[in-house]
């Protein structure tokens, strides 16, 4: 899974991304974390989600699946089934792919929703890869 669906992955479930940023202490002594508190203090809170574990997808299930389901099951029959599927085949597709690869599909449904103008998906834009054009205006 790419770095940027597991922002989105992330931010969805409502924890901080982690990784060192250019701030230090007031002291000067540590480098600090992007969640805002030093890297020194409980490092192993400073360790991003790697959603390949059971948790991972728990936790999306509750934030993001269940709110959403409707939603979720339509893009998932809309992006991988013909028409004339069988709609339980799908699900049991799903329930069939490894923990990593449901939520890389749950991050691919987070972009589907933003590019479909959903407003409560709009915080999504600021994980999106930036193009080559974008970049070059910064």
């Amino acid at each position: 899974m790419i770095e940027s669906d597991r922002r989105i992955l992330t931010k969805a479930i409502g924890e901080p991304w982690h990784g060192y940023c250019d701030d230090v202490t007031r002291d000067g002594k540590y480098r600090m974390c992007k969640c805002g508190d030093a890297y020194i203090i409980r490092p192993e809170n400073h360790v991003n989600r790697t959603f390949a574990t059971a948790q991972d997808w728990e936790d999306l299930l509750e934030k993001v699946v269940r709110p959403n389901v409707m939603a979720f099951e339509t893009f998932l029959f809309k992006s991988f089934f013909q028409k004339d599927s069988l709609s339980l085949i799908y699900m049991e597709w799903f329930l069939s792919l490894f923990i990593e690869e449901r939520c890389e599909l749950v991050a691919e449904f987070l972009i589907y929703m933003y590019e479909r103008k959903a407003e409560e998906f709009e915080w999504v834009k600021e994980f999106m890869p930036k193009t080559k054009k974008e970049n070059n205006h910064e």
